[in-house]
């Protein structure tokens, strides 16, 4: 659906389209920018609004939201403007006041018991407009030949085998009941893979940020675990490996600045075991020496500021059925639109 025709601030003619859950702006024919939404029952969800650096400046990024607005108003429906571009825009045109609603709702923040594996905490319960939640759900890659033997995997890219198709087709069902906004990813083929399939089940676009990349082992990547401990009695000691601490640190800083750009969220984070383990101990230092099986997630809340792990190592069960459609087929995020959001976030 085509919404405008106008011309940007050099005099060039711009477009914008919404096509499925985007709307895209393009000029000249070319597609420069895109702003990505989720509908919510009567409400639309804006997670993220970004313009090709080649074409800022031109006032492009500012038709693009304005008719994204308009179109929206149009249709019938409220916003949530969890994009900070759109919240810029929409604070700055008071006119659409009535259509716009807070990006932080009353909510009660209670799911039933998870009965397959992992530990779910005591639950918190919140119904204050006033608290500012931000919820993560921080998910393990499916499964790969690398897992089976025992390997460390670390910056090897190799794809999810059988077992971990199943296993990413599970757990997508499974978070793609969460109504994430957002789902983030590891650069590494195996979580790709995994995020594409959470995307594609929960209908919500895909990220890459390179943060959330595995632990890297040096010239150990691809090695048997046994063999690099016999050796050196522990991967830490190992010559070349990308200390524990770095780890922690850079996805810490990963999630924090993620929370602040997306919101409240939900969001899916999609990464790996060393990682996810190093940013459980940061946020809960008594959660040391915890599993993080394949394909398993964790559930974490930022309250007013301070973290909180509300269940870790948590696994769909291997005998929930599978969805007949193959999980990656058809995927919703094209491209383009890959292209886009890969550069925004590493």
């Amino acid at each position: 659906m085509t919404c405008d025709k106008t011309t940007d601030k050099t005099g060039a003619p711009a477009t914008v389209t919404q096509r499925g859950k985007e709307f895209t702006i393009t000029v000249d024919g070319q597609t420069v920018g895109i702003a990505a939404f989720a509908d919510r029952g009567d409400r639309r969800v804006f997670i993220h609004t970004e313009v090709d650096d080649a074409f800022q400046g031109r006032g492009l990024a500012t038709i693009l939201v304005n008719e994204a607005v308009k179109s929206t108003k149009a249709d019938g429906l409220r916003i949530v403007a969890v994009c900070p571009m759109v919240a810029a825009f929409l604070h700055k045109h008071k006119e659409f006041d009535d259509i716009v609603d807070p990006t932080i709702n009353e909510t009660e923040m209670v799911l039933p018991p998870h009965p397959h594996g992992g530990e779910m905490r005591p639950r918190i319960r919140d119904r204050s407009v006033g608290t500012d939640v931000r919820r993560v759900y921080l998910a393990r890659h499916g499964r790969t030949a690398l897992n089976a033997d025992d390997r460390l995997r670390g910056r090897s890219d190799p794809p999810l085998d059988r077992v971990g198709i199943a296993e990413a087709a599970r757990l997508a069902q499974a978070l793609a009941a969460k109504h994430p906004t957002v789902v983030i990813s590891s650069p590494l083929q195996r979580a790709v893979a995994t995020a594409r399939a959470i995307g594609e089940a929960a209908r919500t676009a895909v990220v890459i940020d390179a943060r959330l990349n595995d632990r890297d082992y040096g010239p150990w990547n691809g090695k048997p675990r046994t063999e690099v401990v016999r050796r050196y009695r522990s991967i830490d000691a190992a010559p070349g490996v990308e200390p524990f601490a770095a780890v922690a640190s850079r996805a810490r800083i990963a999630i924090e600045q993620l929370v602040d750009h997306y919101g409240c969220g939900p969001l899916v984070l999609v990464s790996h075991d060393a990682v996810n383990r190093a940013l459980l101990e940061q946020l809960d230092p008594s959660l040391t020496h915890i599993g993080q099986r394949t394909a398993c997630w964790n559930e974490l809340n930022r309250v007013d500021g301070t973290w909180r792990v509300d269940g870790y190592d948590l696994k769909p069960s291997a005998q929930q059925p599978i969805p007949c459609d193959e999980p990656f087929a058809g995927s919703l995020v094209k491209r383009k639109r890959e292209e886009f959001l890969d550069a925004g976030h590493g």
